[in-house]
């Protein structure tokens, strides 16, 4: 009764096909968002804010943001597998079980320590191609993630996919073990700390110097906009034309331009790759497709460069064929 609820007018949820309940949850949390009129929002017991701390390591100044989320998404390192060789013996038998079709093994499955998910989702992550604006150019940052705030109720997913070599995504088969008791108070953010420096506080340009691709766009600015109901493809345009300064902002470029004929229409840029050339927004990953990787249990950067390799990939297909058309 519920599920038909909430699920129903929705293309995937008003069925009976199988649901990821990752996904279900964040409709749920956006469909309260959208009719919550009372005082209390009975979102609040799973809201929680995220701060992200991304050092510049050629110039030693920091960089502090905060988000709001509702899940905590929690790795899942394979190398810490306390049974490793239980899993290195069961192999073994099952290489030689695939040989004799009649054996019948029973799954052994890696055991990754739920404190090992808590440490990997605590590491330093590498940052590459990042934009700095002490130095106004690329350099290598490193990125840190805590709590600014705790929620009443926190919900958990544990990342049991990966990509292989060849971007298709896999699922783990692993047994963790959750605790009774959860501290993570070891994961809450200080913000700006005596000492650090603070990196300017200026708009990245949308392409490099270096570059002639689309401009990267604030993803969580264009997700929120589209979550109160407007055209993405207008979303789009407003985090661009506000150079990624912010929800306000860009929100203000939404009502000073909701009656444009185009505002819906996707967003053309010129490149410079060529004369009159143009380059579309809408030729990137789109947010229903990021949104179904995550919801796999992806980060958005994966995501984003999974379907990024898949466009180059098809690119490069099609101009082999071409060429060879031409040849034939």
């Amino acid at each position: 009764m519920f599920k038909t609820l909430v699920g129903k007018g929705h293309p995937e949820f008003s069925t009976n096909r199988q649901q990821d309940a990752q996904e279900f949850f964040l409709h749920f949390i956006n469909m309260v968002e959208r009719n919550c009129r009372s005082s209390e929002n009975p979102n609040e017991a799973f809201r929680f804010l995220v701060e992200e701390r991304i050092n510049c390591l050629a110039s030693g100044k920091v960089k502090y943001t905060q988000r709001v989320d509702y899940i905590m998404q929690l790795p899942v390192p394979m190398e810490a597998a306390i049974n490793k060789d239980e899993l290195a013996e069961y192999e073994v038998k099952k290489r030689e079980a695939e040989e004799d079709k009649n054996t019948l093994l029973e799954m052994v499955r890696a055991k990754i320590p739920f404190e090992s998910c808590l440490q990997s989702y605590a590491m330093p992550e590498q940052v590459d191609d990042f934009w700095s604006t002490a130095l106004l150019a690329k350099s290598v940052a490193v990125k840190k993630t805590r709590f600014a705030s705790f929620p009443d109720y926190l919900v958990i997913q544990i990342k049991k996919f990966t990509f292989g070599l060849d971007w298709v995504p896999k699922k783990l088969d692993v047994s963790i073990e959750m605790p009774d008791e959860l501290d993570i108070s070891q994961l809450r953010g200080g913000g700006l700390q005596t000492g650090e420096e603070e990196l300017p506080d200026i708009a990245p340009p949308l392409v490099t110097p270096d570059e002639t691709k689309a401009p990267v766009l604030d993803e969580s600015v264009v997700i929120q906009l589209a979550e109160m109901g407007f055209p993405l493809e207008a979303c789009r345009k407003a985090v661009y034309h506000t150079g990624n300064s912010g929800v306000e902002a860009a929100m203000n470029w939404v009502m000073s331009h909701m009656e444009d004929p185009d505002f819906a229409n996707p967003l053309v840029l010129p490149c410079s790759s060529g004369p009159g050339s143009t380059v579309t927004v809408s030729d990137l990953p789109s947010e229903d497709s990021i949104a179904t990787i995550v919801s796999m249990g992806f980060s958005r950067e994966q995501a984003a460069r999974a379907l990024k390799a898949t466009v180059r990939m098809w690119a490069g297909a099609g101009k082999e064929g071409k060429q060879g058309c031409c040849m034939g």
